[in-house]
């Protein structure tokens, strides 16, 4: 075993216990499915890189590997978005699905005979040779890529938290060590030589340092999970949202309240969605800070009481008055 396979393997792990460890998070948590679905996508390109280790499984290794490879750009600007609260990929969380429509034809090539050196054709284990759609996927992935490192970095510059906006400028400048690790297999590929590649080891190791801001709930830190269960179950509603004022989680009682599911509130300014209350709803909005030094703001909402009834011998009097 070589050191290569030997972390090949780690990241094999490390990748599925992150998608496992977001697919068991909170439900409600926007990003959770696509940072998981991201993990995932890392694991199968890491079993793929493995199985190609073999050399007799030459076919079926690259047909997983490319599985992986295609899955991970789209799947990356999905996580890129939700760690910076990204309205648009809040409200619509399949548009890492979308950005995948591009690239399924591609891996539909690596069953398709004779016409997969139009991609990646099947050679010889220790020979790369590539078709011209598989330069048209590379810039597709890049400009992905680029796309997520763009959405952060304006995030940090919108980012009125310090500590916000050093996160996201540090998981920016993260990426792009994985990305010069895929530029210079790339280019081995290009030169028709074979060489270990460096880049799913990189992205998990990208991925784990992502895991504090997609998976925390960032200002969720400050209610624990068992909290967060009660407070789902208060009689008065609560609406949470982040330093930049988009709504990132309310309970039950508040989306009675603001006639609006968490699912349509998610990612909207927290004033929009407490507009929306009845003008007999008490509203309290007061902001708190999180363990590593976040702000963040929540609404209470309370429905207005209604009318005592009126004594029962006032009622009689009256009437016999």
């Amino acid at each position: 075993m070589t050191l290569y396979t030997l972390a090949l393997e780690i990241t094999l792990l490390l990748a599925v216990w992150l998608a496992i460890g977001a697919w068991q998070r909170d439900r409600r948590m926007t990003g959770r499915l696509t940072y998981a679905a991201a993990a995932s996508g890392v694991a199968i390109w890491a079993a793929g890189t493995l199985l190609e280790q073999r050399g007799e499984v030459y076919l079926l290794a690259r047909r997983v590997q490319v599985l992986g490879i295609l899955m991970v750009p789209p799947l990356w600007f999905g996580v890129a978005a939700h760690a910076v609260k990204l309205p648009l990929v809040r409200r619509t969380p399949w548009i890492p699905l979308l950005l995948m429509v591009p690239v399924a034809p591609l891996y539909a090539l690596m069953y398709a005979g004779p016409w997969s050196v139009l991609y990646l054709p099947a050679m010889d284990a220790k020979v790369m040779a590539v078709g011209p759609l598989f330069w048209w996927s590379v810039a597709y992935a890049w400009a992905l890529v680029m796309a997520g490192v763009v959405v952060l970095l304006r995030g940090a510059v919108q980012a009125e938290d310090a500590f916000l906006r050093r996160e996201r400028i540090k998981m920016a400048v993260s990426v792009l060590v994985p990305l010069v690790a895929s530029g210079l297999n790339i280019a081995r590929i290009y030169d028709g030589l074979y060489a270990p590649d460096f880049t799913p080891i990189l992205v998990a190791v990208t991925l784990l340092a992502f895991r504090r801001n997609i998976l925390s709930g960032g200002v969720l830190d400050v209610v624990p999970v068992a909290q967060r269960d009660i407070i789902r179950h208060l009689p008065f509603g609560v609406v949470l949202a982040d330093a930049q004022g988009a709504v990132i989680d309310m309970n039950p009682a508040a989306e009675e309240l603001l006639e609006v599911s968490f699912d349509d509130a998610a990612g909207r300014a927290l004033e929009a969605v407490i507009g929306r209350a009845a003008l007999d709803v008490r509203i309290e909005i007061s902001s708190v800070r999180g363990r590593r030094g976040e702000s963040a703001r929540f609404a209470l909402l309370e429905a207005p009481k209604p009318a005592a009834p009126l004594p029962a011998e006032a009622g009689l009097s009256s009437a016999t008055g």
